[in-house]
């Protein structure tokens, strides 16, 4: 397994974090972390969550992606997701999250 990488870049008002690699319970807690500190270093615009980098993403992933929904909120989610690739986004659709994370 590829180790997780994040690549992080502004975009005008919003933050893009990229992680890169594979998403799954050995490196979701890094991910983690890193999306509560751009949400608290960026507080404005959007936290966009760039997935097309990602190889794999299994429910440890998912976990972190929910929770940094949840805590990014300012009078609604900031959070997006983008780029996801057919097998990360199945993840979503298999586990009825789809919903409730926006994809750009």
């Amino acid at each position: 397994m590829p180790p997780l990488r994040i690549r992080e870049a502004a975009a005008g008002e919003d933050w893009i974090v990229a992680p890169i690699g594979d998403l799954d319970m050995a490196s979701a807690e890094e991910l983690g972390a890193r999306l509560t500190e751009a949400a608290r270093e960026h507080p404005e615009g959007l936290l966009i969550v760039d997935l097309g980098g990602l190889e794999f993403m299994d429910s440890a992933g998912l976990r972190v992606l929910l929770s940094a929904a949840r805590s990014s909120t300012n009078g609604g989610s900031r959070l997006r997701l983008r780029g996801a690739r057919p097998s990360v986004r199945r993840v979503f659709e298999v586990s009825g999250t789809d919903a409730l994370l926006p994809f750009e």
